[in-house]
């Protein structure tokens, strides 16, 4: 049994609300999505996922939880719909995030916001939208506590992707350099992701 199908067992306890059992379906998903282990993360979502582009069902679930589905469902139909070339998928993916953003932004969520917009971005920019995906990405910084170490760091390297993608290496790299502080507490995952899209991005630009 691997972690997800571990964490997934947590759904057998008797005395978990309906919105427990969907915020852990969309944590375990949104775990495998970064992962990019997609097939997997449709699996996680169960009932809550119909299909690329298809806006999840209707449970009656606090506003925050709903946002939760729309964010996990939208990020898996930009990844899934790019990864099928499923036609219209991108915009799809971007109406259900921008819905996720709004409510997280009337609940108070702020965080939850930057993060959506992080995947909203990466709408943008695999239509090549390469302005919409910055202003999106500078958005989603402007919130983040010094605390939100893991979210910064995630942001930043999507914008070095963004600048990599539309020929603009030197761009990508002062912001990897300008973002070095950020890494400092940072998980050695995202040390390493940031020694690795330093590579990338020199790499490019040659």
């Amino acid at each position: 049994m691997n972690l997800a199908d571990e964490r997934l067992k947590e759904l057998d306890n008797p005395s978990l609300t309906g919105s427990e059992r969907v915020l852990i379906r969309c944590r375990v998903a949104a775990d495998l999505i970064h992962r990019g282990q997609y097939e997997a993360a449709r699996e996680a979502l169960g009932e809550l996922w119909l299909g690329v582009g298809q806006r999840p069902p209707e449970r009656n679930l606090p506003p925050a939880v709903a946002a939760e589905v729309l964010l996990q469902c939208g990020t898996l139909t930009g990844w899934l719909g790019s990864a099928r070339n499923v036609s219209g998928a991108q915009e799809q993916a971007k109406d259900m995030l921008s819905e996720a953003a709004r409510t997280f932004r009337s609940q108070g969520m702020p965080a939850k916001v930057s993060e959506t917009q992080y995947e909203l971005a990466a709408c943008y920019w695999r239509l090549g939208q390469y302005d919409e995906a910055r202003v999106v990405l500078q958005e989603a910084l402007k919130p983040l506590a010094d605390s939100d170490t893991e979210l910064k760091a995630k942001i930043l390297i999507r914008r070095t992707n963004v600048e990599v993608w539309d020929n603009r290496c030197h761009d990508a790299l002062n912001i990897l350099k300008e973002s070095e502080p950020v890494f400092v507490s940072a998980n050695d995952a995202l040390k390493g992701g940031l020694i690795l899209q330093m590579s990338i991005t020199r790499r490019a630009g040659l």
